[in-house]
């Protein structure tokens, strides 16, 4: 067998490089987003984000898993340093997550770790390599589907005239399936007793040992490190086909 001489070693040294900073740059992302929102204060947030039927933050929670695909796939597209993706990645989810609570006029960004939580699986889901534009934009769009349907399914999307539509354990399962009870009770919210869902729901049946609300440190911790991991393991695989295929 052939050694490899020392010019092909450092060479290939080098090709490893922006595949480990990637993977070291997402590997952080968890414990301190993780520490700042397990820090975070549990009063309720500005009473002005609940105006209205529908709450701005409960928007975003359904745009957050096709936002993350949308962000991964433009990543990929427009910044062609590999080891620069996942600090890039990093910096726009920071944006969306911050740019959510602006939006919804909480004055804590980290009461929105849930949009972040749910934009990094998004991101996980689009692959990093050649052709990752439109095959994001695709995914994009299916998980937009995706959200709203698990957010209308504990109203049955308003199809029936009688409310609510399903029985106590049933409705119970859909609200924990729902990206906007996840991003709304993460964030403070009583998101089970909101207008938007109490009566089209039905959640005065359900009792406690059904359901409860979701916590952060249990709910949100999770769902970012698996994403984080995920997101890891998308663009170490797509340095290798890169470097394998140049």
């Amino acid at each position: 067998m052939d050694a490899d001489t020392p010019d092909e070693k450092s060479a290939s040294a080098a090709a490893l490089d922006p595949c480990w900073c990637g993977a070291a740059s997402v590997g952080i992302w968890g414990p301190p987003v993780v520490f700042f929102m397990a820090a975070a204060p549990t009063a309720a947030p500005a009473a002005g984000a609940l105006a209205g039927p529908v709450p701005a933050l409960a928007i975003w929670a359904t745009l957050a898993l096709g936002l993350g695909a949308v962000l991964a796939a433009i990543c990929h597209r427009w910044v062609p340093r590999l080891a620069l993706r996942a600090p890039a990645l990093f910096l726009a989810l920071l944006a969306l997550t911050w740019g959510s609570a602006l939006a919804s006029g909480i004055e804590d960004p980290l009461r929105c770790v849930g949009i972040a939580g749910l934009a990094v699986v998004g991101m996980a889901l689009v692959p990093a390599a050649e052709g990752s534009f439109s095959v994001g934009l695709s995914r994009a769009a299916f998980l937009f589907l995706v959200a709203w349907i698990l957010d209308g399914a504990g109203a049955a999307w308003g199809l029936f005239m009688e409310s609510p539509p399903w029985p106590p354990r049933t409705a119970a399962w859909l609200l924990d399936a729902s990206p906007r009870a996840f991003v709304m009770e993460i964030a403070g919210f009583d998101w089970m007793r909101s207008q938007t869902v109490y009566e089209a729901v039905g959640t005065d049946r359900i009792p406690p040992m059904l359901r409860g609300p979701y916590r952060p440190a249990v709910a949100a911790a999770p769902l970012l490190v698996l994403g984080s991991i995920g997101l890891c393991l998308r663009l170490i695989y797509g340095f290798r086909r890169t470097t394998a295929h140049p």
